[in-house]
């Protein structure tokens, strides 16, 4: 059963939504692992997760992205509130592991590197939704390009379960 014929069978009533839960409690779960360390906290929040997609399944759009995306995102939202509620720290995306900013050379080259920075985010800002989804999947979350298309939020044609096909997407 694909998720428009399963959102609609919810909304309709004749499919139950611990269908929909049991097909996404596992993803969202991983896909907030990263954020939300401490193992009650993260079931607390995939409930909450799927709780509001049950409340807001009436909102969602196919036209806009897959279920899975949508469920991406209002998962990173709530599990960020969270951590602000909770006043947990997170890591920006500007300081991510592993990442430094070179050493700036003067003001000249901070200039150049905010420049690049503001050019960087507008072009990200342009991309069609399931393709930032993939670029956060892939950059922020550290999701393989495979494992990215897996989650539905590239459609790739047919072969969407590819690395390449992924990859070419974002490009």
């Amino acid at each position: 059963m694909s998720d428009a014929e399963l959102v609609s069978g919810i909304l309709k009533g004749t499919i139950d939504f611990s269908v929909l839960f049991e097909r996404f409690v596992d993803r969202v779960s991983s896909w907030i692992a990263p954020l939300v360390k401490d193992s009650e906290d993260r079931r607390d929040v995939t409930i909450c997760v799927l709780t509001n997609a049950w409340q807001r399944l009436g909102t969602y759009d196919p036209a806009k992205g897959s279920l899975c995306t949508w469920l991406y995102r209002m998962a990173k939202s709530l599990a960020y509130t969270f951590l602000r509620k909770k006043r947990i720290p997170t890591v920006s995306m500007d300081r991510m592991e592993g990442r430094r900013e070179p050493a700036c050379d003067g003001p000249a080259h901070e200039h150049e590197l905010a420049e690049l920075k503001r050019l960087l985010w507008h072009a990200v800002g342009e991309l069609p939704e399931p393709e930032q989804v993939m670029l956060e999947l892939h950059y922020h979350d550290g999701y393989t390009w495979a494992e990215a298309a897996s989650c539905g939020a590239c459609r790739c044609g047919p072969r969407n379960s590819t690395a390449r096909a992924a990859s070419l997407c974002c490009r």
